[in-house]
């Protein structure tokens, strides 16, 4: 932040102008610096620790469960089903691994179908949409009921944090700080849900980042 001001002298010491100028321009400074290394403060970015736009391919991504035609398309992945079981799209390694600077950050994605047939049935929302595994620690840790029914396109920002929406497998409820940080912190596999209706399914997946939480978190 630059600010001008106009100071004189009185004889040889400084005047009150000048100790003016210096104690408004020292507080500006320190300001300045405070707001800098706020990373919660709104309006600041959070780093990216891992991407994938699907720019040139499928960056490594996998499907698990009955899915087919698994296959890169322009910029996104995509796969198919014929039924009503659960499928993922399984994130790659850049993903998991030591991840605990994620917790209090979050994860960001897009998800739709190219074509959905409900067989006449509400939407399936039983199973988990966003899945985070930590064998090590034995934890998987969930989230329900992201993806609007009846839509054919959706944006989703999930925060990593326990009082966000996730759900324990383990217990049914919240999970604890300490868990929350343990699947983060030893993170075996992200997965996404696929499909969510009971007949043939045609879905993809584009733009995911996992973002990295305040440095204090």
């Amino acid at each position: 932040m630059m600010v001008g001001f106009a100071f004189y002298r009185d004889g040889g010491g400084l005047g009150f102008s000048t100790r003016l100028f210096f104690f408004l321009a020292f507080s500006l400074i320190v300001t300045d610096a405070q707001k800098s290394i706020n990373p919660a403060e709104e309006g600041v970015e959070l780093m990216v620790l891992a991407e994938s736009d699907f720019l040139w391919d499928d960056d490594n991504w996998t499907v698990s469960g009955n899915a087919s035609n698994f296959q890169h398309g322009t910029r996104m992945i995509k796969a198919a089903d014929d039924g009503p079981d659960t499928w993922y799209f399984v994130a790659p390694g850049k993903f998991t691994g030591a991840k605990r600077a994620a917790y209090g950050g979050k994860i960001t994605f897009k998800h739709g179908f190219f074509e959905y047939n409900s067989e006449g049935q509400d939407a399936q929302r039983d199973a988990f949409d966003v899945v985070l595994v930590s064998e090590a620690y034995e934890l998987v840790i969930g989230y329900r009921n992201l993806y609007p029914a009846w839509e054919f396109r959706s944006e989703h920002s999930v925060e990593l944090l326990e009082s966000a929406g996730w759900i324990s497998n383990s217990t049914g409820g919240p999970p604890s700080r300490p868990d929350m940080v343990r699947v983060l912190t030893k993170l075996s596999s992200i997965r996404f849900r696929g499909g969510i209706y009971h007949g043939h399914e045609d879905a993809y997946l584009m733009s995911v980042k996992l973002y990295a939480g305040p440095v204090d978190s």
